[in-house]
């Protein structure tokens, strides 16, 4: 009777009663080289020509098809996807692909693996198809180095870039630190705190000192440090994005997610228009503070001052600065404190009482000019740039079919999502601005005030105390911008009320009744109705 062999592995099976006396040779071969080589072997398969490479497939010899480890080469150029073809029998292979190339690596029908260059990858054959032998991870799954995805990814749990808060102060391109709260500082984060230019990136650095940039001046306070999140889209049923990152790119179709109808916390915002600069992640507002911003700045709080003392946010809106007024257009020579944003009312020698910033119109010199390539259609708000070199969130942009006062809202590639939509088909050269520094700004009404005035910029947001009840500040009704005022007490209670309205909008006091704001000339006074009446000696 003659010998046979293995379906899989072409392992020599002796005949009854064969091979008396040699036996032995054929089964140590079988055992010391054959089935060493399945479990065991590497083998560098190479492309000596520029076509399909075939494994060796012996019966009952040493051969290339058997071995576990196949390392793929080539020695010539490739000129289209070449594929390894292996034996259509049940195997399993570890395949490291180091040739430079895109190959696939299978059968001569059935179905077949495609590898990218410079994966090593398992594959194994069931006799009728090669199949990727790892298609997910039951447990944990942890990367220290980077992670390349070249196709969809669907996450069913959380995505969380780096972060961490912490205490420090900027001078120039200098962040010191000075604690850290929580979480680990690290070089590509964006910055957010209390008077930190927005899109402030940290470039290098390590322990307490790091370089950030823009260059800029920021006292001691708390901030916050994100990573970046970048993705080509977000979908599927029920898409929910959450996080405190200040830029949080996405690209595709994902333009229904630039627009937040909630921000759940302690305290909801319903309706809040995405602002462009980002925001702060808060989720609540302590008791007695202040909070400032508008749609084109994040959200800030300030704290409760000294019993006595008024306080104006210097963050968003509130600045002094050098300028002059010709008609209707506000000419900013140097700012030596603050920032200024539309609908700040300013005010100096000579300025009309109740002018207001309406539109910064250009800064001094553009942060980045870039070209237009392609999209802008009109009514749309994506415009794809030649380049999005020295492109940040928050920057104003003028252009083709830009309205006034419009953002930049994200950046994914070269690709722009503006705050707002295009008026006309894009076209030619877009200038990009840094917001609220030197340059000109449109204001009302129209009037003339020598250049080298200094001024003053409030953004209408003011904190009394239980022991004040006037503001100490001209206050002139200016249409659709009523000033805002909280009143707070010592024993930590507090209320708002706005010009606009003359009623009251918060109320954490049961024993305040009312709060309203009026007008004597052009002073702001505060009145207030209390429940209180009692012989003990209370707060009331």
């Amino acid at each position: 009777m003659s010998s046979t062999y293995s379906t899989s592995l072409l392992l020599e099976l002796i005949g009854n009663g064969d091979q008396s006396g040699t036996w032995g040779s054929t089964t140590n071969n079988n055992l010391g080289n054959l089935i060493e080589q399945a479990i065991t072997g590497a083998q560098t398969i190479n492309f000596a020509v520029d076509a399909n490479r075939t494994l060796t497939n012996f019966n009952g010899a040493l051969d290339e098809a058997r071995n576990a480890v196949l390392v793929i080469t080539t020695s010539v150029s490739l000129t289209g996807t070449r594929q390894v073809v292996a034996p259509l029998v049940n195997k399993q292979y570890v395949v490291y692909n180091n040739t430079g190339y895109t190959i696939t690596f299978g059968g001569t029908s059935g179905g077949v693996v495609t590898i990218p260059n410079g994966m090593v990858t398992a594959v194994y054959c069931d006799s009728t198809n090669f199949v990727a032998g790892i298609n997910g991870v039951p447990g944990n799954w942890t990367v220290n180095g980077n992670s390349t995805i070249n196709g969809n990814e669907t996450v069913k749990g959380n995505i969380a870039a780096s972060s961490a808060v912490f205490v420090g102060s900027i001078s120039g391109t200098t962040l010191t630190v000075t604690s850290v709260t929580s979480g680990t500082i690290a070089t590509g984060q964006y910055l957010n705190g209390l008077g930190v230019t927005p899109g402030t990136t940290i470039s290098s650095g390590s322990g307490s000192s790091w370089v950030i940039t823009p260059s800029q001046t920021v006292s001691s306070t708390t901030i916050t440090a994100n990573g970046i999140v970048n993705a080509g889209a977000f979908v599927g049923d029920g898409t929910y994005l959450t996080g405190t990152a200040p830029n949080l790119n996405i690209g595709g179709n994902a333009a229904t997610a630039t627009f937040a109808t909630t921000a759940g916390g302690t305290s909801s915002f319903t309706g809040v228009a995405n602002p462009p600069s980002g925001g702060t992640g808060l989720t609540s507002v302590p008791l007695n503070y202040l909070v400032s911003g508008n749609t084109t700045y994040p959200f800030n709080t300030v704290a409760p001052g000294t019993a006595g003392n008024v306080l104006v946010s210097t963050v968003y809106g509130a600045a002094t600065f050098v300028a002059g007024i010709a008609a209707g257009t506000l000419t900013v020579a140097s700012i030596s404190s603050g920032t200024l944003t539309e609908n700040a009312v300013i005010a100096g020698t000579g300025v009309t009482s109740g002018t207001t910033i309406n539109q910064l119109t250009s800064a001094s010199s553009a942060a980045a000019t870039q070209s237009y390539s392609s999209g802008g259609a009109i009514g749309a708000n994506t415009i794809t740039l030649s380049s999005a070199t020295g492109v940040v969130v928050g920057q104003l942009v003028i252009g083709t079919g830009v309205p006034s006062n419009t953002f930049v809202q994200s950046i994914y590639g070269s690709q722009i999502t503006l705050s707002k939509n295009l008026t006309v088909q894009a076209a030619g050269t877009y200038n990009f601005y840094t917001p609220g520094g030197t340059g000109t700004y449109v204001t009302t009404p129209s009037q003339t005030v020598s250049s080298g005035t200094t001024m003053t910029a409030s953004n209408g947001t003011y904190l009394l105390s239980s022991s004040a009840t006037t503001l100490p500040v001209a206050w002139t009704s200016v249409t659709g911008k009523p000033t805002v005022v909280s009143y707070w007490t010592n024993d930590a209670n507090y209320m708002n009320a706005a010009s606009g309205s003359g009623s009251e909008y918060g109320n954490a006091n049961p024993r305040i009744s009312s709060v309203s704001l009026s007008r004597s000339g052009t002073t702001a006074v505060l009145s207030v109705g209390t429940n209180c009446n009692c012989n003990c000696n209370c707060d009331c």
